[in-house]
């Protein structure tokens, strides 16, 4: 014991001496606390992350291997944890405020979890829970606490930032390893994402197939970028006070042994996969390069095409510019669909504006869903509005039409003409009409088609019956 009284850890060594008047020990005492103190932190550091402190994902595995080897009959849950849209904020608020946030998401995991619960960072915005003893109802349970907390903004240099939380689960039986854990609780939260984020799922072998299929699907889209496999279907946009026609480019991919596939198969693995950008700018080109062949036989013809999230960044300023001179398509024949919540940065507003100056229109899809909201029409910097398909679904109601016709005034007001989609039968175009519906768009006038088939379209519809569905 020290003179204050704390313990001390020493190491006592001895050796004799013997003189004519001495005949005994040297006994030599060495604190060791600094030297212990020392190797623990070294120890620490090797194990644990700096900057949330939890143990990294190497003592994470060490110590749910032994978990699983002292008590191999005990029931043992894991959990993966990865925040939705982290990366969104890490790159537009920057890698400072990425690290804030990383290290206040540690401290509410750790405030969700039980005493006995082992919490670990496996890297980037991923985390692991260990739960030992626990039935699957209080793993659901920590699950829930863990998005009920979430739910919370944190707040970073003054600045709201809303983060969910995507969960997989995976529990133990008697041949299970901590790696095996792992990997069925990542393919659970990988489902969990998918289903819409910020949701927990529990991993089972139907699970494993379904991530199968998104993994082959993954392969082949590397496969069908390099081969091309692409291809831009067009769907009429039609003008029900000026009869304009404008299309949309709608993206299909030519499979070699599942046939023509739609976006929605496989545009959410694209993303995933860090694919759109690339694709997003084959469309772009192939868009462009239609507009001129278009407008060669239809003169003012414009053709719309989406743009991704991933793509507002600045270097899709110098590829427009290059797409354009590269066709000869003329900027003003171009319509750039993007989402509301693409346009939630500020990197996105400028590029926007900085297309809208080189002579693009700009024009919110799907308006009405997700972050869509009437108040922020005023603020929004674009050209058109583009409302959804459930829109139409919903014309047979009275509140159905008096929320369209709410909208198509309050954009009217700011000088917004408004596109509704989802169009299929006279009745419903007879309603847009009598709102004062500027475009249409829908099955009632053609499904998406070949370019090869837009010149047949054109003459069928102003021969035989482009003037009697306009109402012209």
């Amino acid at each position: 014991m020290k003179a204050d009284g704390t313990d001390a850890r020493v190491h006592l060594s001895f050796a004799p001496v013997k003189s004519a008047t001495i005949n005994g020990e040297l006994v030599v005492v060495t604190d060791l606390t600094a030297r212990n103190q020392g190797r623990n932190a070294l120890v620490h550091a090797a194990t644990h992350d700096p900057l949330t402190g939890l143990p990294t994902r190497t003592e994470f595995h060490r110590q749910v291997s032994r978990m699983l080897e002292v008590h191999p009959g005990r029931p043992l849950a894991l959990l993966f944890v990865d925040l939705d849209g982290f990366k969104l904020v890490n790159d537009t608020a920057g890698h400072v405020a990425g690290d804030v946030l990383l290290a206040a998401t540690a401290d509410r995991l750790n405030r969700s979890l039980r005493d006995t619960d082992l919490l670990a960072r496996m890297g980037g915005d991923e985390f692991a829970i260990a739960c030992t003893g626990a039935t699957l109802d209080d793993v659901l349970e920590v699950a829930r606490r863990i998005a009920e907390s979430m739910k919370q903004p944190l707040l970073v240099n003054e600045r709201q930032h809303f983060l969910t939380a995507s969960i997989g689960i995976a529990v133990s039986d008697a041949t299970s390893t901590c790696e095996g854990m792992l990997i069925e609780a990542d393919l659970a939260m990988l489902a969990a994402k998918a289903a819409g984020r910020g949701t927990a799922a529990v991993f089972d072998q139907k699970l494993r197939s379904t991530v199968a299929k998104r993994a082959a699907i993954e392969h082949d889209l590397h496969v069908a970028i390099a081969r091309r496999e692409f291809e831009l279907y067009y769907q009429p946009i039609v003008g029900l006070n000026n009869k304009a026609v404008h299309f949309e480019a709608l993206l299909r991919w030519n499979h070699p042994t599942r046939g023509v596939l739609a976006p929605a198969e496989f545009l959410s693995v694209a993303e995933e996969a860090g694919l759109i950008v690339p694709i997003g700018s084959w469309v772009l080109r192939e868009a462009a390069a239609c507009s001129v062949r278009l407008n060669r036989s239809h003169p003012g013809t414009r053709v719309a095409f989406n743009l991704a999230t991933q793509q507002l960044t600045g270097a899709l300023i110098a590829e427009v510019e290059a797409v354009l001179a590269e066709t000869g398509a003329e900027p003003h024949h171009l319509i750039a669909e993007v989402t509301e919540s693409g346009l939630t940065t500020k990197e996105a507003g400028l590029v926007t504006r900085r297309l809208q100056q080189m002579g693009l229109a700009i024009s919110i899809d799907d308006f009405g869903t997700g972050h869509s909201s009437l108040g922020r029409l005023r603020e929004l910097d674009v050209d058109a509005l583009k409302l959804d398909r459930c829109f139409v679904n919903e014309l047979g109601s009275r509140h159905g039409r008096r929320m369209i016709a709410a909208i198509i005034q309050l954009a009217r007001a700011v000088d917004l003409p408004v596109v509704v989609e989802g169009v299929e039968t006279t009745e419903q175009l007879t309603l847009l009409r009598e709102l004062d519906c500027d475009y249409v768009q829908g099955y009632l006038f053609a499904r998406p088609m070949p370019e090869t088939h837009v010149a047949d379209w054109f003459s069928r519809m102003f021969v035989g019956g482009f003037a009697g569905r306009t109402g012209g």
